[in-house]
């Protein structure tokens, strides 16, 4: 069987949430130590019809405010994610470090996230928001081999391991102690999340899930 080849592969991930307390512009801000309310989308959305396009982006006009309508929220570019994630390479794995031996079917793909493609779109109305994220393959081997189809499915396999009891660890694939100690910032003070397990041990050992980021981005 030939193998097929690709330049690149990328996987969006889309996580539904409601928010307990209403999200009103007008009282608390659009604005957290993450997030900021942004219009880049706003020419992809070109292709729908009007009155459906307004559904997400008519909020970012001047001097409109509709809680029928949503507010899509970016990183900012000075918040910690931005910084851990761009241009760096992460491990996709299904095994903590400290278990590295006793692991059956070890599994361990390079992948690299895009700050830019973090998303929350929130309607006000409803108070149901989606977060997104965008995961791709990242080239492997020194001399950055052509990533192929077999890499692609795996990743997306590792990914929807999310939130089961052998759910996907990301490691940075510096292993030095200093850039474990950033990943540690994603889980540190922070009040149990929407999607807290019961603790994992030390996470400059064995890495950090998907559900540390995810409970991160929506504290």
């Amino acid at each position: 069987m030939n193998t097929i080849n690709m330049e690149k592969g990328n996987i969006i991930l889309m996580l539904p949430f409601r928010l307990d307390n209403g999200w009103n512009p007008d009282t608390s801000g659009t604005d957290t130590e993450i997030w900021t309310i942004t219009d880049d989308d706003t020419p992809k959305l070109d292709f729908l019809l009007d009155h459906v396009k307004d559904f997400f982006v008519k909020n970012t006009q001047i001097g409109i405010n509709d809680d029928s309508s949503c507010l899509i929220m970016k990183l900012k570019k000075e918040a910690v994610p931005v910084k851990m994630f761009n241009n760096k390479t992460y491990w996709l794995s299904n095994k903590p470090f400290d278990t590295h031996d006793k692991v059956k079917n070890f599994s361990k793909i390079p992948v690299c996230f895009d700050p830019s493609g973090f998303r929350i779109i929130y309607h006000p109305f409803t108070n149901i928001a989606v977060l997104l994220l965008t995961l791709e393959l990242a080239p492997s081997g020194k001399d950055n081999e052509l990533l192929t189809l077999a890499d692609f499915i795996e990743m997306n396999y590792l990914v929807r391991l999310f939130n089961r009891h052998d759910e996907a660890y990301f490691i940075s694939k510096n292993e030095r102690p200093e850039e474990r100690s950033k990943a540690l910032q994603l889980i540190a003070d922070k009040e149990p999340g929407l999607f807290e397990k019961p603790p994992q041990g030390n996470v400059e050992v064995s890495g950090w899930r998907m559900s540390n980021l995810i409970n991160y981005l929506l504290y």
